[in-house]
Formats: structure tokens, sequence, C-alpha cells
């Protein structure tokens, strides 16, 4: 600009007119400056693209237009396709002329593949042409990757306003471009690795998603869950199968169990330590397990099978959506202080896989443990009917089962946990970045006094340099 060269500037705030500009880049006398003229997707044809140029003097036709209209226009842009083709044409033997198309670079790229891309521009089809590269030895390529002292030794003995070109360079070069190459590979592999753990994860989780949205019936599903919290609560009382004992006492904790049952079922067992003493592990656990599906049959009695049902689906899909999005949470701030593993001689792959699997489990029983919960919890009829007629159905198993009856123990409250199996993960202290939308500080805005300045804008402070290159780095 400041030599009055007329030119051309393919960059953003021209992306309308990317193709036209790329077309014509091929035209006699035509400077086109761009950052990046690979992949565009349009051929630089030598002389100029005569439909191009064509269709940009007749103008756009409307959507709306009459047939007289088209074919007004059809006729217009014929005349000028035949016009500019006979000037394209004379302008390409002028462009063979004089060498064809040069391209002039300023930079090397990381992949010598956008290079060859580049190079391609000008050797389009068997047309003439040629390209030169100019680098200096403050460019990241050279200086991060490049092989220093091969390049000492060229420039040795040489003025600085000297061009430096000899084949030692070009290797030199792409060697480095190699070693870019191999580096961002390393990153995207890298990168997969630590992706492929979450979508593990994420296969399972949408194939047990999909399969819940299916099914009719979940009843099967839920008493899936309800067998392994009923085994886990069984393990509580007797562990290896057999009651624990202390100086071969047995320790029977009757409100304890009640408390696990409670919760589960959300009626009051009212079982004894005599109940529970002739049990093993599997006779405690089928206990529990029958009684939950009495009162799973009686809730669908008193509500309607069809809304339990209805209930069913809702509370899986909530409850999975809910903790999956916890868990993915709770991945990335597991994901942002791995690296640190690397510091105690630790792979934090490998560490990021465990813990990334021991936090899939935790979610995992925490769903089981919280869907059982929630379905043995809704109520829709009389909650003392519901309570009384499944009391009396369990005094009826503990009778058939002991041979003799026994007062029932009543429980008003529980304060069992029945996700005590689940290893909850480690607490993390909050900072901004993982703090509840709502609790989170705002961010202090921008002080600007004047209009927004954009990056290749001039710096309003006067030094002649682009913002982003000054004030605005």
């Amino acid at each position: 600009k400041r030599e009055g060269v007329k030119h051309n500037v393919l960059n953003a705030k021209h992306h309308e007119r990317e193709a036209d500009i790329v077309a014509q880049a091929g035209r006699r006398g035509a400077v086109t400056i761009s950052t990046n003229m690979a992949g565009r997707g349009t051929d630089i044809v030598l002389g100029g693209n005569p439909e191009v140029l064509a269709r940009s003097e007749t103008g756009t036709l409307k959507s709306n237009a009459t047939v007289e209209e088209k074919e007004a226009w059809q006729k217009t842009y014929e005349a000028n396709l035949k016009k500019w083709q006979a000037i394209c044409a004379q302008e390409k033997e002028d462009v063979i002329k004089a060498d064809g198309l040069f391209i002039l670079g300023t930079e090397r790229h990381e992949s010598r593949r956008i290079d060859n891309q580049l190079r391609g521009r000008s050797g389009r089809q068997g047309d003439p042409g040629e390209s030169r590269f100019y680098l200096s030895f403050d460019d990241d390529l050279l200086r991060i990757f490049g092989q220093s002292d091969i390049l000492k030794r060229t420039v040795q003995a040489m003025d600085d306003d000297v061009p430096i070109e000899h084949r030692w360079t070009t290797k030199a070069i792409e060697n480095a471009q190699r070693k870019v190459e191999g580096h961002n590979y390393d990153i995207r592999k890298h990168l997969l690795e630590y992706d492929n753990v979450m979508n593990q994860q994420r296969k399972v989780i949408y194939s047990w998603r999909r399969e819940v949205l299916a099914r009719d019936n979940l009843r099967e599903m839920l008493f899936s869950m309800v067998n392994e919290i009923s085994d886990a609560i069984a393990q509580d009382f007797f562990p290896k199968g057999k009651l624990k004992r202390v100086n071969g006492q047995a320790l029977l904790d009757a409100k304890e169990l009640n408390d696990a049952v409670l919760t589960m079922l959300q009626v009051p067992a009212g079982i004894s330590e005599q109940d529970i003493a002739p049990f093993n592990d599997k006779g405690l656990k089928n206990l529990i397990i029958k009684l939950a599906e009495q009162a799973y049959t009686l809730k669908e009695q008193i509500i309607n099978p069809s809304i339990v049902r209805q209930l069913e689906k809702m509370i899986f899909l909530t409850t999975i959506d809910t903790l999956w999005k916890d868990h993915l949470l709770a991945m990335d701030h597991l994901r942002e202080g791995i690296g640190l593993q690397g510091y105690g001689q630790k792979d934090p792959l490998i560490a990021y896989k465990k813990e990334g699997f021991r936090y899939f489990e935790i979610m995992m029983n925490q769903i089981t443990s919280d869907v059982v919960r929630k379905l043995f919890a809704v109520q829709l009829g009389t909650q003392q009917m519901y309570q009384e007629e499944l009391q009396g159905e369990l005094q009826d198993e503990l009778q058939d089962k002991q041979g003799e009856s026994h007062a029932p123990e009543k429980s008003e409250s529980s304060n069992y946990d029945l996700g005590k199996f689940v290893k909850q993960p480690r607490q993390m202290t909050l900072t901004r970045g993982n703090l509840p939308g709502n609790q989170r500080p705002e961010a202090p805005q921008p002080i600007r006094s004047g209009p927004k300045v954009g990056r290749n804008d001039p710096c309003p402070c006067g030094s002649g340099k682009k913002y982003k290159k000054c004030h605005g780095s």
C-alpha cells in the first residue's frame, strides 16, 4: 500500500469475496496477499476466470424474477462471457510469456503438505510458474525445531544482508518440519488416549440409556438393582457368609438392618435379632428381595401399573442424566490435575485410567442406589395403608421362617446409608472454574474509552504496527 501497488488482501474481512479474489489471482499484474492459500477450493486460472468476471459484471438475478427478466439476464451474461473469454485468453498468453504465476512465501508451514499445496498453485495443469520462500532464523520453526548447528555453520562469514541459499539449509528446514509433524502427531495421539477413556464410559452409559428408552417395562432391570443392593446389605451382616463375631459372640444389629430395609423399601420391617439368627447371608438376601417384591407389587396395585411404568422410565432417565453430568464434571477436574502424577514418577495416563474407572464405578453404584430409593419411595396412595399391609406380609414371612411370632420393632426414621458400599470420590477444592454458575464472580470487563479496535487494524498508539502486534498482543 505504501508503494502504491494495487493488490487484494484475502483475510476474514473479505471472506464474502474469497472465491472471486482467488479465481482472479492469475490475471496479468494481479497481486494477491493471503495468510493461507492452501485448501481454498478455487483454482487459480492464468489470465483470470471468464465465468466469474462475466457473472460479476452482469450482476445477480433476483429470486422472484419473471421469465422475461431471466431471459434478459441470460443474454447479457452470454454477451459478457464472450467478451471476457477473449480478454482472459489474451491475458493468459501474456502471463505465460512472463513465466506464469509467481508465489512468494514469507514463512514455511509446519506441515510439508501445506507447502506442497501452495507450490502446486503455480503449476496447475502444466502451467508455468515459480515459488520461492523466505525465512527468518527467528521463526519458531527454525528457532525451536531447526538444527541450529548446521544453520550456524552455514551463516558463518556471511553478512546479514546476504541471502542464504544452500541445500543444507533446505534439508535442515525439511527436518524441522518432520519434527513438528511428529510432535503434533504425538499431541493428537496423547489426546486421543485420554479421550478414549471417556469414550468407553460413554458407550456403557448410552447403551444403558438406550435400553431404558427401548423397554416398556423396567421392573426386571429394577430388581436386578435390588438384588445388588440386597447382596451388599447381607454382606454387611454376614461377611464371608457368616455372622460377625467378637470373642465368640455374634454381633446382631437389628436396628441397622431395619434402617437398611426402611431406606430401600420405605416401610418399617420390624425384624428382631431372633429373626436374623437362623439366617445366613443368602437367606437374609432372599428375605430382603422377597420383601421388596411384595412392596413393589403392592405399590403397583395401589397406584396403577401403567403409571408405575411411566414413573420407572422417568426416574431411570433423570437419575442417569443427572449423575452422568456430575461425573463428566468430576472427570474434567481429574484431567486438569492428573499431570502432577508425573512428578511422582507415575504415568499420568495410567493414573487417569485408574481414577477414571474408580469414579465410573462410584457413579454406577450411585445410580443403582438412587433409582431403587426413589422408585420405592413413590407414594400416590395412603402411606399408612401401604405400611400396614406390607408390615403384615413381612411378619407372615418371619413366622414361616422362625416358626414363631415376634413383636415388630418399629422404626420411625432411618439412619442407614443405602449407598454405603459406594466409595465416594475425594472432595476437591472449588475454584472459580468449577463453582456453580450462580456463585461465580463476574469476570472484570475491559475499560474501553473508544470504539473497539480490530486485530488487524493499525494500533491507535501511532506506532504503525497492527493492533495485535502492538498493544493488542
